[in-house]
């Protein structure tokens, strides 16, 4: 079985241990990874051998199938919104948005476009 492809946006503190859990499972490969401060993606580069990037090369990547947002909670429903948009499926933190109607509209989204949101 082919790996499941992720890329990665948000590289702050949590992502580490994000990155040390998935390098448990054989199916999980991460493609790549974006953070508005070049320095924190660049960072998670030198350290766990993930290549870094821009939101906007992360999302129009064809190898990545699913994206995982670690942003902090006020960019969330753009991200997803963003990575839905560009095709991918999504998993991220709570809450999907500040708000009911935000989550919404990544649920919403996700569904029209046939996605998945987690």
């Amino acid at each position: 079985m082919d790996p499941v492809r992720i890329g990665l946006i948000g590289c702050g503190t949590i992502s580490g241990a994000y990155l040390r859990a998935a390098a448990t499972f054989d199916i999980l490969e991460f493609a790549g990874c974006a953070d508005i401060d070049p320095a924190a993606s660049k960072r998670t580069e030198e350290n766990f051998a993930v290549p870094s990037m821009s939101v906007d090369d992360l999302l129009g990547r064809d190898d990545v199938e699913v994206v995982l947002n670690l942003t902090i909670p006020g960019a969330h429903a753009a991200v997803n919104l963003a990575a839905i948009e560009a095709g991918k499926h999504v998993y991220c933190e709570k809450p999907f948005g500040l708000d009911v109607a935000q989550g919404q509209w990544v649920l919403d989204a996700a569904d029209a476009a046939g996605l998945r949101v987690g």
